[in-house]
């Protein structure tokens, strides 16, 4: 995979590794959200981790790309998942709207006396 996204998006070998392994840790971390509440602690782990994974002299400009090119990744891999997990979820299926009689039927009717 990252010799695919070399290749057809000219991006170089570590930006590749660094979006297919950020994509890999969303997909992961929206398995466990539901428990754990994941999502903003894996943005914060990215952020925080990954500047240590570049060499000392690296330049900046380079260390912000594959932060946000990592954080693009998971986010895109967390929405994915999200949306494919709503999809097959029985609470999510579309109902139709109540209709007015069926509204007026739940008031509730106070009696004189």
């Amino acid at each position: 995979m990252n010799a695919w996204l070399s290749a057809d998006f000219g991006l170089s070998r570590t930006l590749a590794k660094v979006i297919c392994l950020a994509a890999l840790f969303g997909i992961g971390t929206i398995v466990f959200e539901f428990l754990t509440g994941g999502i903003p602690l894996g943005w914060a782990a990215l952020i925080g981790a990954l500047p240590f994974a570049f060499a000392a002299d690296t330049p900046p400009e380079r260390i912000v790309r594959a932060v946000l090119s990592g954080l693009t990744a998971y986010s895109t891999a967390i929405a994915a998942c999200s949306t494919q997990a709503a999809s097959r979820s029985p609470a999510f299926t579309p109902r139709a709207p109540p209709s007015a009689a069926s509204m007026a039927a739940r008031i509730p009717v106070m009696s004189a006396g």
